[in-house]
């Protein structure tokens, strides 16, 4: 199984999502992660299911948090 790994940039992205969603609702950020968290995993579990984006990156969307 492949292991994500978060660019700098990445992590900024995901700490300012966060905060956003937070600042809409309390506790929305806390389901933002976890939706995160999931699909993350989907893609560790069956990488070759998600488009590369670019070389050995892949990527998917968050359909309830765009």
């Amino acid at each position: 199984m492949a292991t994500a790994i978060y660019l700098p940039e990445a992590r900024d992205d995901i700490d300012a999502a966060y905060t956003y969603y937070e600042t809409l609702r309390v506790g929305l950020g806390e389901r933002f992660l976890a939706a995160l968290a999931r699909t993350v995993g989907f893609i560790e579990w069956m990488p070759q299911g998600y488009g590369e984006v670019a070389d050995g990156i892949r990527a998917a969307v968050l359909r309830r948090f765009p």
